[in-house]
């Protein structure tokens, strides 16, 4: 019974990033533990504070991997999208990914510190 109320609560639970200061993640009150890794964090960062263009994959790789053959940084980032997939929680839709671009969308699945700053200023 504990395990069916914990899992509806999360179901229910709203995703939050958070960009400013450290970085952090989290699905409710818990952590999201996915996002252990600084190249993860940062392509979402890139990703989020590029928001809402869509950008191209192939930017997106050399900007990650200025350094790395084509061939490589595209392996790279494929990889890298694999696993930033697998961090996000299934109620964040944010992330879209097609075979020319990636883009985050700001949904109602998923907050971010950032896009409300951004929107609070626009307002004011």
């Amino acid at each position: 019974m504990r395990a069916v109320l914990q899992t509806a609560r999360q179901d229910t639970a709203q995703c939050r990033i958070k960009l400013f200061g450290q970085f952090a993640a989290s699905l409710g009150a818990e952590p999201l533990t996915g996002f252990n890794k600084a190249r993860l964090q940062a392509l979402l960062a890139y990703l989020i504070l590029n928001s809402p263009t869509p950008q191209s994959r192939e930017l997106v790789a050399f900007t990650m991997w200025p350094n790395s053959e084509e061939a490589q940084a595209r392996t790279n980032l494929r990889q890298l999208l694999h696993h930033l997939r697998h961090a996000l929680p299934p109620q964040c839709t944010s992330l879209s990914v097609d075979h020319q671009t990636v883009q985050w969308r700001t949904t109602a699945g998923c907050t971010v510190d950032t896009i409300e700053f951004d929107a609070i200023i626009s307002a004011a």
